[in-house]
C-alpha cells in the first residue's frame, strides 16, 4: 500500500464485542511461507483483532516496512494493539505515529499481553526510527515490545504517556493453571482460549516480569537505543524502558547480547510501582 491509503473500522467483532480470538490483522493479515509488506503514507484507525489490531504478519519469513504512516485507536487482545510481527522476519518503521492503540482485557482475565502499539517476536532485525508512540496501552511494552530479536535499533523516537499494566498474582495463577490443564491432557476450552490468544507473550520469556511503559525489550542480541526520548510513561517495572537480558545466557549468546543507550533521555516523570521508574 502506498500513497494516502486509509483503512478504518475493520473490526472483527462478534456479538460479545470482543475481537475473535483466532483473528489476525484487523485491516491486513499476511500469512504464507514468505512475504513482503510495504506501507507508505497509510492511515489505519479503529481496527481490531485478537492479534495485530490493524496489521499482522505471521508468514514464516518476510519483511515489513512502514514509512510515514499512522496507527490510531486500534485494539487487539494478545499482541500488537496496532501491528504484530512474529518469527524470522525483519521490521523497519520510519516516521510513523502509534497513538491510542491498546490491548484489551477480556472479562475477568488479567492482562498478559504485549506491545500496545507495535509487537515483534523473534525477528531477525527490528529498526524503529523517528517515530512517535503516544498513549498506547499494554501489559508488556505499552508503546512497543521487541522480544528476542537478534538485533534491534531504536533511533530518534519518542515514547510518551504509554502504560504497561501490572500482571498480578491472580493473572500468574490463571496462566499457570491453563498450562497445567493442557499438559495433563484435560480438554479445557478456557485454557485453549487463554493460551491461544496469549501464547506469543509466554514464548518470549517467563511472562512474569511485566513492565516497560514505553518500550519492552527481551534481548537475544544487541539492542541499541539512541537519540530517543522517554517521558511520562508508566509501568509496574521499568516505567520508561525495560530490558531483560536473561535470555542471553539461556540462548548461549555471548558478548553481543546487551543494551546500549546513546544520547537517550529518560526523564524523571516516568514512573513504576515496582522497580526502575525510568529504566
Amino acid at each position: 500500500f502506498a500513497g494516502k491509503v486509509a483503512l478504518a473500522h475493520q473490526l472483527l467483532l462478534p456479538a460479545s464485542g470482543w475481537p475473535l480470538l483466532r483473528s489476525e490483522g484487523g485491516a491486513v493479515h499476511v500469512g504464507g511461507s514468505s512475504a513482503t509488506l510495504r506501507l507508505v503514507n497509510v492511515s489505519m484507525a479503529e481496527n481490531g483483532a485478537a492479534k495485530g489490531g490493524a496489521v499482522a504478519m505471521s508468514c514464516e519469513q518476510g519483511q515489513l516496512t512502514i514509512n510515514s504512516s499512522s496507527f490510531r485507536s486500534n485494539k487487539a487482545i494478545s499482541i500488537g494493539g496496532a501491528v504484530a510481527v512474529t518469527e524470522r522476519k525483519t521490521a523497519s518503521i520510519d516516521s510513523t505515529n502509534f497513538t491510542d492503540n491498546e490491548l484489551l482485557l477480556r472479562g475477568q482475565e488479567r492482562c498478559l499481553a504485549a506491545g500496545g502499539g507495535f509487537y515483534c517476536l523473534m525477528c531477525d532485525a527490528v529498526a524503529i526510527k523517528a517515530s512517535l508512540f503516544l498513549r498506547n496501552k499494554a501489559c508488556f511494552g505499552g508503546g512497543a515490545a521487541v522480544l528476542q530479536a537478534r538485533a534491534s535499533h531504536t533511533v530518534g523516537s519518542i515514547f510518551t504517556d504509554n502504560v504497561a499494566a501490572p500482571l498480578d498474582q491472580q493473572g500468574r495463577n490463571m496462566l499457570q493453571r491453563s498450562k497445567q490443564q493442557l499438559s495433563s491432557g484435560r480438554q479445557s476450552q478456557e485454557a485453549y482460549n487463554i493460551l491461544g490468544a496469549l501464547d506469543s507473550n509466554t514464548t518470549a520469556d517467563s511472562g512474569f516480569y511485566t513492565g516497560g511503559g514505553g518500550l519492552y525489550l527481551s534481548l537475544a542480541g544487541a539492542a541499541n537505543v539512541s537519540g530517543s526520548f522517554f517521558t511520562s510513561n508508566k509501568a509496574y517495572n521499568g516505567g520508561g524502558l525495560l530490558a531483560r537480558t536473561d535470555n542471553c545466557a539461556r540462548l548461549g549468546i555471548g558478548n553481543d547480547c546487551g543494551l546500549v543507550l546513546h544520547k537517550t533521555h529518560i526523564s524523571a516523570d516516568n514512573s513504576a510501582t515496582g522497580g526502575g521508574g525510568g529504566l
